[in-house]
Protein backbone atom coordinates (compact mmCIF):
# COMPACT_ATOMS: atom_id res chain seq x y z
CA UNK A 1 0.00 0.00 0.00
CA UNK A 2 1.52 3.25 -0.87
CA UNK A 3 0.13 6.55 0.40
CA UNK A 4 1.99 9.75 1.38
CA UNK A 5 1.66 11.69 4.58
CA UNK A 6 1.00 14.90 2.84
CA UNK A 7 -2.48 17.08 3.44
CA UNK A 8 -2.87 20.35 2.57
CA UNK A 9 -6.58 21.87 2.72
CA UNK A 10 -7.48 25.84 2.69
CA UNK A 11 -11.17 25.95 3.74
CA UNK A 12 -13.48 28.40 4.98
CA UNK A 13 -17.07 27.09 5.08
CA UNK A 14 -19.14 25.50 8.04
CA UNK A 15 -19.14 21.92 8.82
CA UNK A 16 -15.55 21.67 7.39
CA UNK A 17 -12.47 22.40 9.11
CA UNK A 18 -8.62 22.25 7.84
CA UNK A 19 -7.02 19.08 9.01
CA UNK A 20 -4.74 19.40 12.15
CA UNK A 21 -0.97 21.13 12.11
CA UNK A 22 0.37 17.65 13.29
CA UNK A 23 -1.39 16.10 9.58
CA UNK A 24 -0.35 18.86 7.66
CA UNK A 25 2.89 20.40 5.67
CA UNK A 26 4.78 17.51 6.76
CA UNK A 27 6.73 16.25 3.97
CA UNK A 28 5.94 12.28 3.54
CA UNK A 29 8.19 9.21 2.75
CA UNK A 30 8.59 10.24 -0.76
CA UNK A 31 6.67 13.10 -2.58
CA UNK A 32 5.19 13.12 -6.44
CA UNK A 33 5.74 16.51 -7.90
CA UNK A 34 1.83 16.45 -9.11
CA UNK A 35 0.29 15.31 -6.06
CA UNK A 36 2.19 17.35 -3.06
CA UNK A 37 -1.57 18.37 -1.84
CA UNK A 38 -2.21 14.56 -2.12
CA UNK A 39 -2.32 11.54 -0.12
CA UNK A 40 -1.75 8.34 -1.77
CA UNK A 41 -4.29 5.38 -1.44
CA UNK A 42 -3.33 1.97 -1.53
CA UNK A 43 -2.20 1.30 -4.88
CA UNK A 44 -5.22 -0.52 -6.12
CA UNK A 45 -7.24 2.55 -5.67
CA UNK A 46 -10.21 3.80 -3.18
CA UNK A 47 -13.20 5.83 -2.75
CA UNK A 48 -14.73 8.25 -5.04
CA UNK A 49 -15.11 11.59 -4.60
CA UNK A 50 -18.13 12.36 -2.78
CA UNK A 51 -17.60 9.17 -0.16
CA UNK A 52 -17.18 10.36 3.63
CA UNK A 53 -14.57 7.84 5.14
CA UNK A 54 -12.52 6.83 7.85
CA UNK A 55 -8.57 8.42 8.18
CA UNK A 56 -5.77 6.78 10.51
CA UNK A 57 -2.87 9.50 11.68
CA UNK A 58 -1.09 8.08 8.91
CA UNK A 59 -3.54 8.96 6.47
CA UNK A 60 -4.48 5.69 5.48
CA UNK A 61 -8.05 5.06 4.07
CA UNK A 62 -9.67 2.75 6.77
CA UNK A 63 -13.18 2.59 5.34
CA UNK A 64 -16.00 4.47 3.99
CA UNK A 65 -18.70 6.07 7.10
CA UNK A 66 -21.25 7.09 4.05
CA UNK A 67 -20.56 5.80 0.52
CA UNK A 68 -21.25 8.35 -2.42
CA UNK A 69 -23.79 6.01 -3.86
CA UNK A 70 -25.85 5.93 -0.50
CA UNK A 71 -25.22 10.05 -0.22
CA UNK A 72 -26.66 10.57 -3.02
CA UNK A 73 -29.76 8.80 -1.88
CA UNK A 74 -30.09 11.72 0.51
CA UNK A 75 -28.94 14.68 -1.18
CA UNK A 76 -31.48 17.22 -1.67
CA UNK A 77 -29.44 18.76 -4.66
CA UNK A 78 -27.98 15.75 -6.32
CA UNK A 79 -25.74 18.10 -8.12
CA UNK A 80 -23.33 18.79 -4.94
CA UNK A 81 -21.74 15.36 -5.88
CA UNK A 82 -20.76 15.85 -9.42
CA UNK A 83 -17.83 14.69 -10.35
CA UNK A 84 -15.49 16.10 -13.58
CA UNK A 85 -12.82 16.28 -14.84
CA UNK A 86 -9.94 18.14 -13.79
CA UNK A 87 -6.05 19.06 -14.51
CA UNK A 88 -4.29 16.09 -15.97
CA UNK A 89 -1.17 13.97 -14.45
CA UNK A 90 1.48 13.57 -16.46
CA UNK A 91 3.02 9.87 -16.62
CA UNK A 92 6.10 9.86 -13.79
CA UNK A 93 8.23 7.55 -12.12
CA UNK A 94 9.50 7.82 -7.99
CA UNK A 95 11.16 6.15 -5.68
CA UNK A 96 8.99 4.08 -3.47
CA UNK A 97 11.65 2.13 -1.28
CA UNK A 98 11.27 4.36 2.22
CA UNK A 99 7.84 3.78 2.45
CA UNK A 100 7.18 0.46 0.39
CA UNK A 101 9.83 -0.48 3.56
CA UNK A 102 7.52 1.26 6.14
CA UNK A 103 4.42 -0.75 4.72
CA UNK A 104 6.07 -3.88 4.52
CA UNK A 105 7.26 -3.68 8.46
CA UNK A 106 4.12 -2.94 9.63
CA UNK A 107 2.14 -5.72 6.98
CA UNK A 108 4.12 -8.74 7.23
CA UNK A 109 3.69 -9.89 11.04
CA UNK A 110 0.34 -10.20 10.22
CA UNK A 111 1.17 -12.96 7.97
CA UNK A 112 4.13 -14.54 10.33
CA UNK A 113 7.01 -13.25 8.79
CA UNK A 114 9.32 -10.59 9.67
CA UNK A 115 8.31 -7.75 8.27
CA UNK A 116 12.37 -6.24 9.27
CA UNK A 117 14.15 -8.79 7.45
CA UNK A 118 12.21 -8.75 4.56
CA UNK A 119 12.39 -4.81 4.10
CA UNK A 120 16.28 -4.90 5.09
CA UNK A 121 16.40 -7.61 1.40
CA UNK A 122 14.74 -4.37 -0.86
CA UNK A 123 17.22 -2.43 -2.72
CA UNK A 124 14.76 -0.17 -4.77
CA UNK A 125 11.42 0.00 -5.81
CA UNK A 126 10.07 2.27 -8.75
CA UNK A 127 6.70 3.32 -9.02
CA UNK A 128 5.57 4.03 -12.50
CA UNK A 129 2.59 5.91 -13.26
CA UNK A 130 0.79 6.21 -16.55
CA UNK A 131 -0.51 9.75 -17.21
CA UNK A 132 -4.08 10.79 -15.53
CA UNK A 133 -6.63 12.80 -14.83
CA UNK A 134 -7.68 14.62 -11.19
CA UNK A 135 -11.52 13.54 -10.90
CA UNK A 136 -12.65 16.27 -8.82
CA UNK A 137 -16.38 16.96 -6.97
CA UNK A 138 -17.66 20.34 -8.86
CA UNK A 139 -18.56 21.75 -5.81
CA UNK A 140 -15.98 21.04 -3.59
CA UNK A 141 -15.94 22.02 0.09
CA UNK A 142 -19.77 23.43 -0.49
CA UNK A 143 -20.75 20.12 -1.61
CA UNK A 144 -19.51 19.01 1.94
CA UNK A 145 -21.84 21.50 3.64
CA UNK A 146 -24.79 20.76 1.01
CA UNK A 147 -24.45 17.04 1.61
CA UNK A 148 -24.38 16.88 5.54
CA UNK A 149 -27.56 19.42 5.67
CA UNK A 150 -29.23 17.02 3.43
CA UNK A 151 -28.34 13.84 5.49
CA UNK A 152 -31.08 12.71 7.69
CA UNK A 153 -30.57 12.32 11.65
CA UNK A 154 -29.46 8.71 11.59
CA UNK A 155 -26.92 9.18 9.15
CA UNK A 156 -25.44 12.57 10.90
CA UNK A 157 -25.58 10.38 14.21
CA UNK A 158 -23.27 7.92 12.43
CA UNK A 159 -21.02 10.50 11.22
CA UNK A 160 -20.85 12.21 14.96
CA UNK A 161 -20.41 8.35 16.13
CA UNK A 162 -17.20 8.26 14.05
CA UNK A 163 -16.03 11.28 15.11
CA UNK A 164 -16.40 10.43 18.81
CA UNK A 165 -15.04 6.65 18.56
CA UNK A 166 -12.66 7.07 15.83
CA UNK A 167 -11.16 10.27 16.32
CA UNK A 168 -12.69 12.21 12.54
CA UNK A 169 -14.67 11.35 9.34
CA UNK A 170 -13.51 13.14 6.32
CA UNK A 171 -15.20 13.83 2.60
CA UNK A 172 -13.55 12.83 -0.22
CA UNK A 173 -13.11 15.62 -2.34
CA UNK A 174 -10.77 14.73 -5.27
CA UNK A 175 -8.81 12.05 -6.51
CA UNK A 176 -6.28 11.10 -9.35
CA UNK A 177 -6.74 8.43 -11.69
CA UNK A 178 -4.36 6.37 -13.37
CA UNK A 179 -5.31 4.42 -16.26
CA UNK A 180 -2.58 1.85 -15.36
CA UNK A 181 0.39 1.09 -12.55
CA UNK A 182 3.64 -0.60 -12.10
CA UNK A 183 6.06 -1.63 -9.45
CA UNK A 184 9.18 -2.26 -10.35
CA UNK A 185 11.34 -4.38 -7.08
CA UNK A 186 14.94 -5.41 -6.72
CA UNK A 187 15.97 -7.39 -4.05
CA UNK A 188 19.60 -6.99 -2.13
CA UNK A 189 20.12 -10.55 -2.35
CA UNK A 190 17.85 -13.37 -3.95
CA UNK A 191 14.07 -14.80 -2.43
CA UNK A 192 11.92 -17.30 -3.44
CA UNK A 193 8.50 -17.32 -5.53
CA UNK A 194 7.37 -18.12 -1.72
CA UNK A 195 8.63 -15.40 -0.24
CA UNK A 196 8.38 -12.98 -2.80
CA UNK A 197 4.53 -13.25 -2.48
CA UNK A 198 4.63 -13.21 1.08
CA UNK A 199 6.47 -10.21 0.62
CA UNK A 200 3.51 -8.28 -1.66
CA UNK A 201 0.65 -9.63 0.37
CA UNK A 202 2.52 -7.81 3.34
CA UNK A 203 2.32 -4.47 1.69
CA UNK A 204 -1.22 -5.24 0.03
CA UNK A 205 -0.35 -5.20 -3.83
CA UNK A 206 -2.66 -6.41 -6.07
CA UNK A 207 -1.88 -7.21 -9.82
CA UNK A 208 0.40 -9.81 -12.31
CA UNK A 209 3.93 -10.14 -11.65
CA UNK A 210 6.14 -10.13 -14.48
CA UNK A 211 9.67 -10.31 -15.62
CA UNK A 212 10.57 -12.36 -12.30
CA UNK A 213 13.21 -13.88 -10.64
CA UNK A 214 15.05 -14.00 -7.32
CA UNK A 215 16.27 -10.72 -7.79
CA UNK A 216 13.73 -8.64 -9.05
CA UNK A 217 9.97 -8.11 -10.03
CA UNK A 218 7.79 -6.19 -12.21
CA UNK A 219 4.07 -5.65 -10.85
CA UNK A 220 1.61 -4.54 -13.13
CA UNK A 221 -1.44 -3.36 -11.19
CA UNK A 222 -4.52 -5.44 -12.73
CA UNK A 223 -7.04 -2.51 -12.50
CA UNK A 224 -7.33 1.24 -13.03
CA UNK A 225 -5.83 3.08 -10.23
CA UNK A 226 -7.51 5.68 -7.70
CA UNK A 227 -4.14 7.06 -6.48
CA UNK A 228 -3.95 10.10 -5.31
CA UNK A 229 -7.06 12.06 -3.09
CA UNK A 230 -7.76 15.32 -1.37
CA UNK A 231 -10.39 14.90 1.41
CA UNK A 232 -11.84 17.78 3.90
CA UNK A 233 -12.32 17.05 7.42
CA UNK A 234 -16.04 17.21 8.53
CA UNK A 235 -15.96 19.71 12.20
CA UNK A 236 -17.60 17.81 15.28
CA UNK A 237 -19.31 21.01 16.58
CA UNK A 238 -21.26 21.85 13.18
CA UNK A 239 -22.38 18.33 13.29
CA UNK A 240 -23.67 18.24 16.74
CA UNK A 241 -25.53 21.85 16.35
CA UNK A 242 -27.04 20.52 13.38
CA UNK A 243 -27.99 17.44 14.91
CA UNK A 244 -29.75 19.82 18.19
CA UNK A 245 -31.63 21.88 15.53
CA UNK A 246 -33.32 18.34 14.17
CA UNK A 247 -34.10 17.35 17.23
CA UNK A 248 -35.55 21.21 18.20
CA UNK A 249 -37.57 21.27 15.40
CA UNK A 250 -35.29 23.08 13.60
CA UNK A 251 -32.96 22.92 10.10
CA UNK A 252 -30.79 25.29 8.42
CA UNK A 253 -31.10 25.52 4.77
CA UNK A 254 -28.33 26.73 2.57
CA UNK A 255 -29.43 29.63 0.13
CA UNK A 256 -27.18 31.14 -2.64
CA UNK A 257 -27.66 33.87 -4.98
CA UNK A 258 -30.15 34.39 -7.65
CA UNK A 259 -29.09 37.45 -9.02
CA UNK A 260 -31.07 37.05 -12.63
CA UNK A 261 -34.44 35.81 -10.73
CA UNK A 262 -34.53 32.84 -12.72
CA UNK A 263 -35.28 30.53 -9.44
CA UNK A 264 -31.67 29.10 -9.54
CA UNK A 265 -28.90 29.98 -7.76
CA UNK A 266 -25.20 31.02 -8.68
CA UNK A 267 -23.19 27.61 -8.87
CA UNK A 268 -19.79 29.25 -7.47
CA UNK A 269 -21.45 31.18 -4.42
CA UNK A 270 -20.66 30.17 -1.44
CA UNK A 271 -23.36 29.32 1.09
CA UNK A 272 -25.38 31.63 3.23
CA UNK A 273 -26.97 29.28 6.35
CA UNK A 274 -30.51 30.31 7.58
CA UNK A 275 -33.80 28.90 9.02
CA UNK A 276 -35.98 31.12 6.60
CA UNK A 277 -36.08 31.72 2.95
CA UNK A 278 -33.70 34.84 2.26
CA UNK A 279 -34.86 37.60 -0.41
CA UNK A 280 -33.10 37.38 -3.56
CA UNK A 281 -31.31 33.65 -2.54
CA UNK A 282 -32.77 30.47 -3.44
CA UNK A 283 -31.98 27.04 -1.87
CA UNK A 284 -30.24 25.17 -4.88
CA UNK A 285 -26.62 26.42 -6.87
CA UNK A 286 -27.82 25.14 -9.98
CA UNK A 287 -27.22 28.34 -12.71
CA UNK A 288 -23.92 27.93 -14.40
CA UNK A 289 -24.42 32.14 -14.99
CA UNK A 290 -26.32 34.31 -12.66
CA UNK A 291 -26.03 37.01 -15.09
CA UNK A 292 -28.46 36.06 -17.48
CA UNK A 293 -31.97 34.58 -16.29
CA UNK A 294 -32.19 32.88 -19.71
CA UNK A 295 -29.17 31.08 -19.21
CA UNK A 296 -30.25 28.13 -16.62
CA UNK A 297 -30.81 24.50 -16.39
CA UNK A 298 -33.94 22.79 -18.10
CA UNK A 299 -33.50 25.85 -20.93
CA UNK A 300 -35.27 24.80 -24.62
CA UNK A 301 -34.77 27.99 -26.45
CA UNK A 302 -32.30 28.31 -29.25
CA UNK A 303 -30.11 31.51 -29.20
CA UNK A 304 -27.77 33.92 -31.74
CA UNK A 305 -26.04 35.48 -29.12
CA UNK A 306 -24.16 34.29 -26.05
CA UNK A 307 -25.40 34.58 -22.68
CA UNK A 308 -22.97 37.35 -21.21
CA UNK A 309 -19.82 35.93 -20.63
CA UNK A 310 -18.56 34.27 -23.98
CA UNK A 311 -20.42 31.02 -23.51
CA UNK A 312 -23.93 29.53 -25.41
CA UNK A 313 -23.98 26.75 -22.64
CA UNK A 314 -27.67 28.49 -22.13
CA UNK A 315 -29.38 25.05 -20.32
CA UNK A 316 -26.22 24.41 -17.93
CA UNK A 317 -25.05 20.74 -19.52
CA UNK A 318 -21.78 21.89 -19.30
CA UNK A 319 -21.51 22.32 -23.15
CA UNK A 320 -22.55 24.90 -25.96
CA UNK A 321 -24.60 22.70 -28.17
CA UNK A 322 -25.42 23.96 -32.08
CA UNK A 323 -28.75 23.91 -33.41
CA UNK A 324 -28.47 22.96 -36.87
CA UNK A 325 -25.42 20.66 -37.33
CA UNK A 326 -26.21 19.13 -41.02
CA UNK A 327 -24.18 19.34 -43.46
CA UNK A 328 -25.94 20.25 -47.56
CA UNK A 329 -25.08 18.60 -50.23
CA UNK A 330 -27.07 18.59 -53.81
CA UNK A 331 -27.91 15.12 -54.98
CA UNK A 332 -26.53 13.33 -58.10
CA UNK A 333 -28.76 14.76 -60.38
CA UNK A 334 -28.52 18.41 -59.04
CA UNK A 335 -32.54 19.04 -58.64
CA UNK A 336 -32.65 19.39 -54.90
CA UNK A 337 -30.31 19.47 -51.69
CA UNK A 338 -30.56 16.46 -49.70
CA UNK A 339 -30.17 17.74 -47.35
CA UNK A 340 -30.55 21.75 -47.03
CA UNK A 341 -27.30 22.30 -44.87
CA UNK A 342 -23.80 24.28 -44.11
CA UNK A 343 -21.40 24.57 -46.63
CA UNK A 344 -18.02 24.17 -45.74
CA UNK A 345 -17.76 23.66 -41.69
CA UNK A 346 -20.69 23.62 -38.86
CA UNK A 347 -20.38 26.84 -37.52
CA UNK A 348 -19.72 27.47 -33.89
CA UNK A 349 -23.01 28.96 -31.89
CA UNK A 350 -22.94 32.91 -33.20
CA UNK A 351 -21.05 32.52 -36.19
CA UNK A 352 -22.62 33.43 -39.45
CA UNK A 353 -22.39 30.63 -42.00
CA UNK A 354 -23.18 29.95 -45.89
CA UNK A 355 -26.67 27.46 -45.67
CA UNK A 356 -27.67 25.72 -48.99
CA UNK A 357 -31.21 25.93 -49.20
CA UNK A 358 -31.72 24.28 -52.70
CA UNK A 359 -30.14 23.28 -55.81
CA UNK A 360 -30.80 24.24 -59.63
CA UNK A 361 -34.05 22.34 -61.19
CA UNK A 362 -33.71 24.15 -64.70
CA UNK A 363 -31.71 21.09 -66.29
CA UNK A 364 -28.75 20.77 -67.78
CA UNK A 365 -27.26 24.23 -68.72
CA UNK A 366 -26.58 25.56 -64.90
CA UNK A 367 -25.55 23.00 -63.42
CA UNK A 368 -23.56 24.42 -60.87
CA UNK A 369 -26.21 27.10 -59.40
CA UNK A 370 -26.81 26.44 -56.05
CA UNK A 371 -29.44 28.11 -53.78
CA UNK A 372 -27.76 29.75 -50.64
CA UNK A 373 -27.84 31.65 -47.88
CA UNK A 374 -25.95 33.59 -44.88
CA UNK A 375 -27.09 32.20 -41.82
CA UNK A 376 -26.59 32.63 -38.18
CA UNK A 377 -25.49 29.76 -35.99
CA UNK A 378 -27.59 29.39 -33.02
CA UNK A 379 -26.89 27.72 -29.66
CA UNK A 380 -27.72 26.44 -26.29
Amino acid sequence: MLRALRLTVVLSVPLVVAACASAAGRPGPYEIPALTSFRLYPIDGGPPPGSIVRIDRRGRVQGEVISRDRALQYAADRAVLDVVDGNATPAQTVDATSYFNAELSAGASRLGVSGEAAARATKRVQLELAAGRVRTLRSGEVGAVDLLRSLPEAELELVLRQMRDRGGAWMISAVDERPSARLRIEWRRGLSLAARDTVLRAVGVQGSVQNSDSLTADVTITSATRLGYRALQLSKREVEAELQKRREGRRSVAYFPDADGDGFGAAGAQPTLAERPIAGMVANRLDCFDGNAAARPGQTDWFERDRGDGSFDYNCDGQETPRWQELGRCNSRHTEAVPPGWLGNVPRPGVLGTWLEDCDDNGPFRPDVQETSQRRQQGR
